[in-house]
């Protein structure tokens, strides 16, 4: 049996705490980039930082999600990949987004996450799109093609490095979430480590193939 997207087949309580996740995620990732730019402009760049946040996470997780290791990883290798990538892409290019480019625009570009979630597990899991979902996404668009068009620029394309970064990060994003739906029966701590390790390994890598200077602390002497 096929799974349908926008169907309502979910009771208003069942809907409750996804609703109450996703309004709590988006309200922090809104307003994360205040802290962010406060941070680099005194002295830690945004790769080093979200290196040390997620290797600080990592680091809990052997605690946390000891029975996880148990799991046996090989029978979803390529989807953990998949997240691994997707989940280190998508925080790593947010964060430098929210730091270099123009808030409301790296937040409307990334939160057009739905629409490729919409598609992808469409494409991916084969989730049914219903009539009321391209509804909602021609309406999505439309909302976002009005508020990203700029004369200057014309055609609303991502213009420039933190434009591209954001909506990579949202593409990336849907990826991560289409993922998880489909390993519903592998463990938390397992997509959990695989998420954290993704952007580890994706900053680290950006560091080492970039010229990102370390963190310079300033202060008073």
């Amino acid at each position: 049996m096929r799974r349908s997207i926008g169907d309502g087949s979910v009771g208003a309580q069942g809907r409750l705490l996804p609703v109450f996740s996703l309004l709590f995620a988006a309200t922090l990732w809104g307003t994360l980039w205040f802290p962010l730019r406060l941070l680099e402009d005194a002295g830690l760049p945004g790769l080093w930082l979200t290196l040390a946040l997620y290797l600080a996470a990592l680091s809990l997780t052997p605690w946390l999600s000891w029975r996880s290791w148990r799991f046996p990883w090989r029978r979803n290798a390529r989807w953990l990949l998949l997240l691994l990538f997707a989940s280190g892409w998508c925080n790593v290019a947010f964060i430098l987004a929210v730091i270099d480019g123009q808030v409301v625009r790296v937040l409307l570009l990334f939160y057009l996450s739905p629409i490729w979630a919409v598609l992808l597990g469409h494409w991916l899991i084969g989730e049914h799109v219903t009539a009321k979902a391209v509804a909602v996404l021609v309406l999505a668009l439309s909302g976002a093609g009005i508020m990203l068009w700029d004369p200057a620029v014309g055609f609303p394309w991502p213009a420039g490095r933190a434009d591209w970064l954001a909506a990579s990060s949202g593409f990336a994003f849907a990826l991560l979430n289409v993922s998880v739906r489909h390993m519903q029966s592998v463990p938390l701590g397992v997509k959990t480590t695989t998420t954290w390790s993704g952007v580890v390994i994706v900053s680290l890598g950006w560091l080492l193939l970039t010229d990102v200077a370390p963190p310079q602390v300033q202060g008073e002497v």
